[in-house]
């Protein structure tokens, strides 16, 4: 692989500090530039999408309309089922580039077929085991957890129950955990076989155990396209291939059609997007997609900061907000509580006031965008965590949700988040 991609998304080793915990026995959670994201509560990521999509004419979608040919002469498209598409001025693609590269005909754009076996990427396995009862406790505030060795199929495991509650079937009886296995041209798999491996996986490492443990439903799924490897000469090959894509006003952006592993991760897309959008249209001189041209810009620590800033911010406009602890919650659940009854409790928190809501954007905007884990918090969510005598370990979970309003007689609730600050 190359360099180029690494910038802050590698987190650096400080030896002191590592020493130190070391030492103390502290489990760190809050280093990697990573460790501070949001999830929502209820549906998954796609849950975000779907509110998008609602934002927006359904007219403007077609789906299952595979593109196999893009003239770049003549602005149109050809879709899999025969019919033709055309487009006026620009084009943006987020299809893999390797393959846009084989699609796409037009004068000065026929050398770029050529390009496309320099690509490298590999492909994902999700595996996904729901278990009955309650997870091990040393599994219980654990996000996501790696493992190099060669006693298990993949590379990573999430206990994707701690997300939210809502991530089983049923909360408080059931628990899951999602592995995700890499193939490669060097690195095949066997797709007949890799829900057992994983199985086999999770009882080697202990993450689960026989004697203990019930699996209740499996999942697997193949993502043919699942990162896009950083490999050696990437800038070389993609530079022209961009340059010359341009030139016909074709935009190859997103996780695999800008192949840059560094800003491929959701939010990152999502930016090259709007970015790209409003370079074309916003007609300012100079204005540029940073996202795309400048990664290690966006993935530095002074523009993180910023942009959580803004984000925050941006939360304020739908209305009041209320902060949910998931944890509590799933404690709740674990205690006996039904769902009803769990949400009950944790949904009576105290309404924070307007004047304290004021004065913490106040001391945020003091200290440069800081927010204080604890801020903002209900005295009931504290005597709840308190008289259930567990502290938090690491970091929290919080959920985000706006409150109920009443709108022209019709109660509207709006979008649920997880906010999670905390990786194992």
């Amino acid at each position: 692989m190359n360099t180029e991609w690494m910038g802050e998304r590698v987190a650096t080793v400080d030896l002191a500090r590592l020493t130190a915990n070391i030492q103390c026995g502290k489990d760190d959670a809050s280093w990697g530039p990573n460790n501070t994201f949001r999830f929502p509560l209820r549906g998954g990521t796609g849950r975000i999408w779907q509110k998008v999509y609602e934002e927006i004419d359904p007219s403007k979608f077609k789906f299952n309309a595979r593109v196999i040919g893009v003239d770049a002469d003549a602005k149109l498209l050809t879709l899999a089922d025969g019919s033709q598409v055309r487009y006026r001025h620009q084009l943006i693609s987020t299809m893999p580039l390797d393959r846009l590269c084989c699609l796409v005909k037009g004068g000065g754009l026929e050398g770029l077929p050529a390009q496309a076996p320099l690509f490298r990427y590999s492909s994902t396995h999700v595996v996904g085991i729901g278990v009955a009862g309650q997870p091990p406790e040393r599994l219980r505030e654990q996000c996501w957890m790696y493992f190099p060795e060669d006693d298990c199929p993949f590379y990573r495991v999430t206990v994707f129950s701690n997300y939210s509650p809502y991530h089983v079937p049923e909360p408080g009886r059931q628990w899951s955990l999602m592995a995700e296995v890499c193939e490669t041209r060097n690195r095949p798999v066997d797709s007949s076989r890799i829900v057992e491996e994983v199985l086999e996986g999770f009882y080697a490492t202990k993450l689960l155990e026989t004697w203990r443990d019930r699996v209740v439903s499996r999942f697997h799924r193949r993502l043919e396209y699942g990162y896009p490897t950083p490999f050696l000469g990437r800038e070389e090959v993609c530079g022209p291939i961009f340059e010359a894509l341009e030139r016909k006003g074709i935009w190859s952006r997103g996780r695999f059609g800008a192949w840059k592993y560094e800003v491929s991760n959701q939010d990152h897309t999502m930016m090259q997007g709007v970015e790209c959008v409003d370079f074309l249209v916003g007609g300012k001189e100079g204005e540029e997609e940073v996202s795309f041209r400048q990664p290690g810009r966006v993935n530095s620590r002074e523009w993180g900061k910023g942009a959580v800033v803004e984000g925050e911010r941006g939360r304020e406009g739908g209305g009041k907000m209320r902060y949910l602890d998931p944890l509590v919650l799933t404690r709740l659940l674990r205690a006996g509580m039904s769902m009803e009854e769990a949400e009950g409790v944790v949904l009576r928190g105290k309404k924070r006031e307007k004047e304290e809501e004021e004065e913490k954007e106040e001391e945020e905007t003091r200290v440069g965008g800081k927010v204080g884990d604890e801020k903002g918090k209900s005295n009931e969510h504290e005597k709840l965590g308190d008289s259930l005598g567990k502290k938090k370990k690491g970091a929290e979970l919080e959920a985000v949700v706006e409150e109920e309003e009443e709108e022209g007689g019709v109660e509207t609730v709006r979008l649920e988040a997880l906010r999670a600050v905390r990786i194992a």
